[in-house]
C-alpha cells in the first residue's frame, strides 16, 4: 500500500464508530480538543472592555493544535493496540462539559459585570 492509500483509509475510518473507543476517533479527538481550547478562548476573549475576536481566532488554533495532537496520539495507541485504555464512559464527557461550561460561565459572569462594568 502506497502513503497516500493509508493515510486515506485512515482518515475514511476515522467516521466510523471504534469498537474500541466506542465512538469515531475524529469526534472523540474533535471533542476533547474543544473541551480544552474553549476555556482558553473565552478567557482572552473577555480580557478586554469589549468582547474580543482574538479569543476565537487564539481558541480555534489552539483547537486545532490539540485536535491534531490527539489525532496522532490516537493514530501511536492504534498501532500498538491499546487504544481502549483511552475510552472515555458518557458520564466522564458529561463530567467534562459540565465543567468547561462552567469555566466559561465564569469568564463570561466576570466580563460581564466586573470588567465591561460601566
Amino acid at each position: 500500500m502506497s502513503v497516500k492509500s493509508v493515510w486515506r483509509t485512515h482518515y475514511q475510518n476515522g467516521f466510523r464508530v471504534n469498537q474500541e473507543l466506542g465512538m469515531p476517533y475524529h469526534l472523540y479527538c474533535g471533542l476533547k480538543a474543544t473541551l480544552m481550547a474553549l476555556p482558553y478562548g473565552v478567557f482572552i476573549s473577555s480580557l478586554g472592555p469589549n468582547w474580543s475576536w482574538w479569543g476565537l481566532l487564539s481558541g480555534g488554533l489552539l483547537w486545532l493544535f490539540f485536535c491534531f495532537n490527539f489525532e496522532i496520539y490516537v493514530h501511536q495507541h492504534m498501532q500498538t493496540g491499546t487504544l481502549a485504555a483511552m475510552r472515555v464512559s458518557k458520564g466522564q464527557w458529561l463530567t467534562r462539559l459540565g465543567g468547561t461550561g462552567l469555566i466559561c460561565g465564569v469568564f463570561v459572569y466576570l466580563h460581564i459585570f466586573f470588567i465591561a462594568a460601566p
